[in-house]
């Protein structure tokens, strides 16, 4: 029995095979979980963006409003001008 499992150079060969598989496999593990962290920086980049574009036109938003609060208040100080102005007359 040439192939007998039981001889000592049969279990090294068998070692090495299982450490072969061993190492390939923790390798493949761990190109999958860089291609993993990669995708999540882009995901998170990405996010990042559409926030940064949502937070962009709610102050262009809040600018709109701003100015229009600043029309206002200037037409009620005209308003409250000219009510003075004419009760002063009288």
């Amino acid at each position: 029995m040439a192939d007998d499992i039981t001889k000592p150079n049969n279990h090294i060969y068998w070692l090495y095979i299982l450490l072969f598989i061993l190492a390939t496999s923790c390798l493949a593990a761990y190109k999958d979980l860089r291609e993993n962290d990669v995708k999540l920086a882009e995901k998170a980049s990405q996010s990042e963006m559409s926030l940064k574009v949502q937070l962009t036109a709610i102050q262009t938003k809040l600018n709109g409003i701003e100015a229009t609060l600043v029309e206002l208040k200037a037409d009620l100080r005209h308003k409250a001008d000219c009510k003075r102005i004419y009760y002063e007359d009288q």
